[in-house]
């Protein structure tokens, strides 16, 4: 029977996981571990699948572990207490037995989450297991680890900042740090009770397209910020914001008359014909965002930026580029669109 980890990369095939920890997530020990944690937690199967990302973005170092109680609490929909439960169990669990290879400390977080590390499984065992690894990698597991973290560091560029340093590679070091953390505080900032809440209602909706389509609509005309961000989440994970102006007919028929009167008929008979295209899926999100919610620019191209990262997630596909940050002034700003006076382009 295959571990939990076979099955999973069975379908993410594109994962790298350090080389040093596949005896460990290939055990059937480490399955057996995560079928505990999951049924101490009541974890059923949509939230299996968030713990089962959340563990692949551990383990091919794309997350932070002093991260993961703040990230369990979002993905999983938990309050603040059963989140740090969580964390705690998945590092006393999962991660400690190979906690040498990560730069947080696994012991001190399952302490700062009100835990103790010997209430864990012992780990002596592992002493072979890592006595198999010194032995097959030796020198070459510092420079494994490095590539690890090269790569982990490469896949979070794209995930939360792909727009961010389209500036040329000179910019100040300080710059860019300032910009990837106006992404993250952009994206705390929308995650309010309100919001989450509306999130849960819009996807427990989703598979009723009228009901979910008429609701969107009232959200938007009632210009309830959260809501309508939470909508627009529930679309992007399901990988379908990209395709919003394709397959939403209403959506299609409102949009193509205010294209008209705001720029012309030609582009709107082009819209009507070629409603996938990137530009007109920008321009769509610049007049919910700013004008009809009144965000400022910085704040609504940072989140079409995490929106289409969350759609990408899912998809696996490549998104556009619509937004980026810009090192001059600090802020986010969406990509130009000009008026081709039959068809608008995105530069």
């Amino acid at each position: 029977m295959p571990t939990a980890v076979q099955q999973y990369n069975s379908k993410q095939p594109s994962v790298y996981y350090p080389p040093m920890f596949l005896p460990w997530l290939m055990s059937e020990e480490y399955a057996d571990r995560l079928d505990k944690v999951s049924v101490k937690h009541g974890l059923k199967k949509t939230k299996f699948e968030a713990l089962e990302q959340l563990l692949r973005d551990i383990f091919i170092l794309d997350m932070p572990l002093s991260q993961l109680a703040d990230t369990a609490k979002v993905s999983l929909f938990l309050n603040t207490e059963e989140s740090k439960l969580l964390a705690r169990d998945i590092l006393g669990y999962l991660v400690l037995p190979l906690s040498n290879f990560f730069e947080d400390s696994v012991s001190d977080l399952i302490v700062q989450w009100s835990g103790r590390p010997s209430e864990y499984p012992s780990t002596a065992h592992m002493r072979e297991m890592h006595d198999q690894i010194d032995e097959l990698y030796a020198i070459e597991a510092d420079e494994l680890l490095t590539e690890a973290r090269i790569m982990a560091a490469d896949r979070r560029y794209a995930d939360d900042a792909q727009a961010v340093l389209a500036e040329e590679v000179s910019v100040s070091h300080e710059k860019s740090q300032e910009l990837e953390q106006k992404l993250k505080d952009l994206y705390r900032s929308v995650q309010t009770d309100h919001m989450q809440q509306a999130r849960e209602h819009f996807s427990a909706l989703f598979s009723d397209v009228t009901s979910f389509t008429k609701e969107f609509y009232q959200v938007i005309n009632d210009r309830d910020i959260d809501k309508v961000i939470g909508a627009l989440w529930v679309i992007a994970e399901h990988g379908e914001l990209t395709t919003l102006l394709v397959n939403d007919k209403k959506i299609q028929s409102l949009y193509s008359k205010h294209l008209a009167r705001k720029f012309s008929e030609s582009i709107a008979e082009h819209f009507d014909l070629h409603p996938e295209e990137p530009v007109y899926l920008s321009y769509f999100l610049q007049y919910l965002l700013q004008e009809t919610l009144k965000m400022e620019e910085t704040n609504a191209a940072a989140l079409a930026i995490h929106l289409l990262n969350e759609e990408r997630k899912t998809t696996r596909q490549a998104v556009p580029a619509i937004a980026y940050g810009d090192m001059t002034s600090v802020s986010f700003k969406w990509n130009d669109i000009k008026d081709q006076e039959t068809y608008l382009e995105l530069v």
